[in-house]
């Protein structure tokens, strides 16, 4: 792979990738979980958490968002844009324009935001989702998809997957991905003949299992 992508640009593209998607998907279960912070259980977001193996505290359902989006703990928000906009400044020569300054607008939005105190609300969220949708429509809006983009694309896929395992368990939604997933690899792994890619079936006992095995076939595309 070496040869049309360094392996340092393509490990940076698929955590792009992934860390876009984390976010995507923290922000999509925020505000359902804030509602029902307010109406029905207070710990909902605790619970939340909980699917990620992180304790958070918090006071009330307000507090609940400013923890979730810039709480001293390893998923808050603005951390993960933070990374994501490193990622995308190592891979940048590989990145759309609109793309790459929609990612620097996100960490932007998600920084002032923070440094400010920002009330969290509706339109906070709705403003870095727009902005995710808008980054992966840059990215896959040519006809014919680069190397790179499915890099991107593993990254995405691969943190969907997580995601639903952890909050849905397996199923058709699952494999599904999982068939994305394998087809992906191999299309990556037709480029380099010293790859020998074998599709990873949906029999693993654990979703760490999964992932991991998952996380491994990347590896094994991207070696130097």
């Amino acid at each position: 792979m070496g040869q049309l992508l360094t392996a340092n640009s393509a490990t940076n593209l698929y955590w792009l990738g992934r860390y876009l998607e984390r976010i995507n998907g923290l922000l999509t279960y925020m505000m359902p979980v804030y509602d029902e912070c307010i109406d029905i259980d207070k710990e909902a977001g605790k619970k939340l958490y909980k699917g990620f193996s992180i304790e958070i505290e918090y006071e009330n359902a307000s507090d609940f968002l400013t923890v979730a989006m810039f709480g001293d703990h390893n998923s808050n928000v603005a951390m993960l844009a933070e990374y994501a906009r490193e990622n995308a400044i190592i891979c940048r020569n590989y990145i759309n324009t609109e793309a790459f300054g929609e990612v620097i607008e996100l960490y932007n939005m998600l920084q002032n935001a923070a440094k400010n105190h920002h009330e969290i609300d509706y339109r906070l969220i709705n403003n870095a989702l727009s902005l995710i949708s808008e980054i992966w429509g840059e990215v896959f809006k040519v006809s014919k998809s680069s190397i790179s983009d499915h890099f991107l694309r593993l990254g995405r896929l691969i943190e969907r997957l997580d995601f639903h395992l952890r909050f849905h368990g397996h199923d058709e939604h699952a494999l599904n991905l999982s068939d994305q997933i394998n087809g992906t690899i191999g299309f990556l792994a037709s480029y380099d003949a010293t790859v020998q890619e074998k599709s990873t079936q949906m029999t693993m006992d654990s979703k760490t299992d999964i992932i991991e095995t998952m996380h491994a076939k990347v590896q094994s595309l991207i070696v130097e």
